[in-house]
């Protein structure tokens, strides 16, 4: 899968885990650290590529993947928590009309957009939606996916992302402002603007 440079910078994924080392603490525990400039230099018998790589592997290997409908996490959270927030309730009764929205991170559900990463899962998605779909960068902890039915109204998306990412996520969770589309046919991630369809 190519992630194109200008998508990495933007999004500052270097800063915000991609390259993630997982140390394994126990059999039920485990721990993450980011590789910071002042570490990499540690490791000079290393490239960037073997890290990279090796991060990637690690990641997915001990932190794995889940994909939800958006509709059974509010679920799940008004019964987890016993939430009766009317702005929630609301959202359930009525995610029949907006557009089928997935949320995807890890099984932790902590620092889960490095889900982005794993190829494999995107088009597994891809695959089983058979179609494109567009990916909102929501937070450091979880990226979601909308299936391109022709039907999205992107505009409306972005205002969105920049209305949320400006009163509800915090600064240090804070991942883009841009929305991302993933092509099915190439096996790639963009920023959207730069996707022209047929």
């Amino acid at each position: 899968m190519i992630l194109e440079n200008s998508f990495l910078s933007n999004l500052n994924l270097l800063e915000k885990q991609i390259h993630i080392i997982n140390m394994l603490a126990s059999k039920k525990e485990h721990g993450i650290i980011a590789v910071t400039h002042q570490l990499r230099k540690m490791w000079s018998d290393v490239t960037d590529e073997e890290l990279f790589e090796t991060a990637l592997i690690n990641t997915e290997s001990y932190c794995g993947c889940k994909i939800s409908s958006m509709l059974e996490v509010l679920t799940n959270l008004t019964k987890e928590t016993d939430v009766k927030e009317p702005d929630i309730l609301d959202a359930i009764n009525n995610i029949s009309s907006e557009p089928t929205m997935f949320v995807m991170t890890n099984n932790i559900s902590l620092h889960g957009a490095t889900t982005i990463l794993y190829r494999t899962k995107l088009k597994s998605f891809a695959n089983e939606k058979e179609c494109d779909f567009y990916v909102i960068p929501s937070s450091i902890h979880e990226i979601i996916l909308i299936p391109d039915d022709g039907n999205v109204d992107t505009k409306e998306i972005e205002k969105i992302i920049a209305e949320v990412n400006r009163t509800t996520v915090s600064k240090s969770e804070f991942l883009s402002n841009q929305l991302l589309y993933y092509s099915r046919s190439d096996d790639t991630i963009s920023i959207f603007k730069t996707h022209t369809r047929d």
